[in-house]
């Protein structure tokens, strides 16, 4: 996700289910994009399956592989207000359970297998 094809200020909402973009070390400039084209006082609204919750510390991601790659719902929410979202309307729900034993269970499973991706 680099540029969208809409005008500036052109959405009430903007959702996303799984949005490869925003897991790229570029996705400021995807959340860049979707505050452009939300019109003022717009909703954006994402979901990416595997986004570690809030304040997972450094162990536990060095444990799931992805040290270094400014993963974690704690870094999303950093690179959201660095795109202009403002502080005071951005709000981060850390995964459910579910979610969690998903992302847990693809990291082992890539472990095992050697998997670079």
């Amino acid at each position: 996700l680099v540029a969208l094809p809409f005008d500036d200020e052109s959405f009430d909402v903007v959702y996303g289910q799984d949005p490869d973009g925003f897991s790229k070390p570029s996705r400021v400039k995807s959340f860049a994009e979707v505050y452009r084209v939300l019109k003022p006082g717009g909703v954006f609204s994402f979901h990416h399956h595997w986004i570690p919750g809030l304040k997972f510390d450094a162990a536990e991601l060095e444990r799931l592989g992805e040290a270094g790659d400014r993963v974690g719902a704690d870094f999303y929410l950093e690179d959201i207000l660095h795109a202009g979202f403002a502080e005071g309307n951005v709000t981060a729900t850390p995964i459910d359970e579910l979610a969690e034993k998903h992302l847990r269970a693809v990291f082992e499973l890539k472990k095992k297998s050697g998997a670079k991706d």
